[in-house]
């Protein structure tokens, strides 16, 4: 979740227009993100930590090569397809430090139609593991999940709420909802 988004949310939190929030906090961000919140007045409240991936397609090279993980720096001669709610600026700058100034950063606002262009072409998209998610909305098939070996590619899922305000019931309800439905990503992504 980029900062602008992210500042959104707190904002809309802390003035009472939601009674929560889900985001996702990057690491090399958080410290950011948590003073925001602290100044604001809102608490976040992690459930899991979730390693991020590349997604290639069918004309990148690491779709069949035989790795366990790969680094900015091996991608950094591919192009780079930035989706609004993927990455933070901060794991742009870490790309864009390793990649080759050549090579093209593409700005995509619309998720599927990035899976679409990643499935297409020798560009790579950085993303949590939601393939299955990817696949019954998306249709997005003839992709490949890799992880990320850099240490600072993980995310923080977690919901926020104001310090001073009890939830409502229909807001604890939906944070059961989540803490259930993390609990199975994760198993998910264990066993994928």
């Amino acid at each position: 979740m980029k900062l602008e988004q992210l500042q959104l949310l707190i904002d809309m939190v802390s003035r009472g227009i939601a009674n929560l929030g889900v985001v996702s906090l990057f690491h090399g961000s958080e410290s950011i993100a948590e003073t925001r919140m602290e100044n604001a007045g809102v608490l976040f409240h992690p459930l899991t930590e979730r390693r991020l991936y590349a997604v290639v397609g069918t004309r990148n090279p690491f779709l069949s090569k035989d790795v366990e993980s790969v680094s900015l720096e091996d991608l950094s001669g591919f192009p780079y397809f930035l989706n609004y709610d993927s990455v933070t600026e901060f794991s742009m700058e870490r790309f864009m430090e390793k990649r080759d100034p050549l090579r093209s950063v593409i700005q995509v606002t619309d998720l599927a139609c990035a899976l679409k262009l990643v499935a297409e072409t020798d560009g790579v998209l950085i993303e949590t593991d939601d393939r299955e998610l990817y696949r019954e909305f998306y249709q997005a098939e003839g992709l490949r999940f890799i992880p990320m070996s850099d240490e600072s590619m993980k995310c923080t899922l977690g919901w926020i709420s104001r310090k001073d305000t009890r939830l409502s019931e229909v807001a604890r309800h939906y944070i059961e909802i989540m803490d259930d439905l993390v609990h199975e990503m994760c198993r998910n992504e264990v066993e994928l």
